[in-house]
This record gives structure tokens, C-alpha cells and sequence, in this order.
């Protein structure tokens, strides 16, 4: 006689793996997400690790944001992240250069500028990248364009001894921003964090990806990931507000908050005053 397992037999194993998988799989969902999370914060401290590398090369001075050259038809950007290329006598197309980073002699890796969650967004690239990092302006200073020729003009570097608090002093980390277009939201990869005050149009916030959470390096060297909070409706200037707001809501865009900061409803003002918000950004606090 041939034995064999019976239908019954057959749909009870089923059944149990059936059940199994449904145990184990958000375990393992769980545990991606948290490996993410750890290698995004691994890849934060290793920026902000380069950052001060660069400041020791610099007499103690913060790296700059990004800045402009212009030889004849070629135009360079070299930013902390990366850099690109244009040569305009042969055409309009983008060459991406990993070594112009600010950063890259001392890690020799531009994936480390990369947030594996973020790429699991709908994020859209801006420069020729989606990393998911942002680095605030009021540390490394922004180059600016001043009319009526916008040439690029580069703002005054900060010392790496200017910070009175640098263990609450942000130097980057998750962000992105709220942009509207053709009428529907979306998130924006913005390399830079804007004092919050400054411009409340949904822009440039804090990206809290990892389970409602941002990870954020600062200025003193040490990284962890900080719980995030979402302003009202009512503190969104974007145009239209709402949808900015919703969609602030849908991935968890927001501020950094310090309770006990002097001042809170000064976004109104864009910065004249001292917002709660913009502990965390400032260089000098009272």
C-alpha cells in the first residue's frame, strides 16, 4: 500500500503556515524599517562626522551650504552633498559629480548622504539626488543670489566655537518639504533646513520617516532620532494652505520644539522675535 497525506492532513499544514506567515511577516516588516532606521542614523553621524573633519581643515569654521563657478561656458556647483556640472557649449545636460562634495575627501562614499527610507517615498529629486538630508542654513550658510545681476554671493561662515548650546544646536538631518503643484501636493528633497520662522510655506521641514521620527546630528557630534510635531493649519503660509497642511499630516513634516524658548506665535512676523521653533536652528540663544 502507497501512503500519502490526506486533504485534511494537507489543509491543517496549510493552514498553520497560513498562520505563521501572518505572525512573522510584520515582524519582519518591522525589523527592515528599524534597519533602516538605524543605517539612516549611522549614515547622519557620518556626515555630520565629515562636517567637522572639514571645520579642522578650515580654521574651525563651518563648510558652506554651497557655491558657484563660472569659467566661459562651464558652470560648477559644489555643495555639501555633491556637486554638478554644466557645459554649455556642448549642450544643457546635467553631469552629476559626487567628488565636488564638500564632504567627499573625508568619507569617499556619496551614498552615505542617502536615507534608505527616503528613497521609499514619493520624494521628488532636486540636484540630481533624493538623499532625504537637510543641513541648517544658520549653520552652514547658504550662497545667495542679490539682484540685478543674482551673481552668487557667499554668506559669512560660521565658527564651530559661535554655538552657546551645540548639544541642542541642529547641524542636519532628515528633512523635506511641501510643495504644491499642477494643483496637488507633494514632497520636495530641499539639501537645506530654513529657520522655521523664516518661511512657513511648508518648505524644508523635518521629515520624521522612521516611526514618527527624525534623525538629526548636532553641532556637538552626537546623533539621535527626536520625536516631531506637526504646526497647526493655521501656521502654514503656502499657497493653498491646506493642502501643504494635509499633506504635512499624511508623511509627518514638522518642527523640533523647545517649550521653554521665550516667544511662540511669532511666525507671523517671519523671525522678528524668538520662536520656539527655531531653538534648535539658532546659533545664539538667550
Amino acid at each position: 500500500m502507497k501512503r500519502a497525506f490526506t486533504l485534511i492532513e494537507l489543509l491543517v499544514v496549510i493552514a498553520i503556515i497560513a498562520i505563521l506567515a501572518a505572525i512573522l511577516f510584520p515582524v519582519f516588516a518591522q525589523a527592515k524599517v528599524a534597519a533602516k532606521k538605524t543605517q539612516c542614523l549611522s549614515g547622519v553621524k557620518q556626515v555630520s562626522l565629515g562636517s567637522f573633519l572639514y571645520s579642522n581643515d578650515y580654521d574651525d569654521t563651518y563648510a558652506t551650504m554651497g557655491f558657484s563657478k563660472f569659467e566661459g561656458s562651464i558652470y560648477e556647483y559644489h555643495a555639501w552633498w555633491g556637486g554638478f556640472r554644466y557645459d554649455f557649449s556642448v549642450g544643457f545636460d546635467q553631469e552629476l559629480h559626487p567628488d565636488y562634495g564638500l564632504f567627499y575627501p573625508y568619507m569617499k562614499n556619496r551614498e552615505i548622504n542617502d536615507c534608505p527610507t527616503a528613497k521609499d517615498t514619493d520624494m521628488q529629486p532636486a540636484l540630481g539626488y533624493v538623499n532625504g538630508y537637510g543641513v541648517n542654513t544658520q549653520i552652514l550658510a547658504p550662497t545667495t543670489y542679490s539682484p540685478p545681476d543674482y551673481q552668487p554671493v557667499q554668506q559669512p561662515v560660521v565658527s564651530a566655537t559661535a554655538c552657546d548650546s551645540p548639544a541642542e544646536t541642529i547641524l542636519m538631518g532628515d528633512n523635506a518639504g511641501v510643495e504644491t503643484g499642477d494643483g496637488a501636493p507633494y514632497l520636495y528633497q530641499d539639501p537645506s533646513i530654513n529657520r522655521v520662522s523664516a518661511k512657513r510655506d511648508g518648505r524644508a521641514r523635518l521629515a520624521a520617516r522612521h516611526g514618527e521620527q527624525a534623525n538629526i546630528a548636532f553641532t556637538d557630534g552626537h546623533a539621535h532620532a527626536v520625536r516631531v510635531s506637526i504646526p497647526p493649519a493655521s501656521e502654514f503660509l503656502g499657497y493653498p494652505a491646506s493642502d501643504h497642511y494635509a499633506e504635512a499630516v499624511k508623511d509627518h513634516i514638522g518642527d523640533l520644539l523647545k517649550s521653554t524658548y521665550p516667544y511662540d506665535k511669532c511666525a507671523a512676523t517671519y523671525g522678528n522675535g524668538l520662536c520656539k521653533e527655531d531653538y534648535f536652528y539658532n546659533v545664539q540663544k538667550p
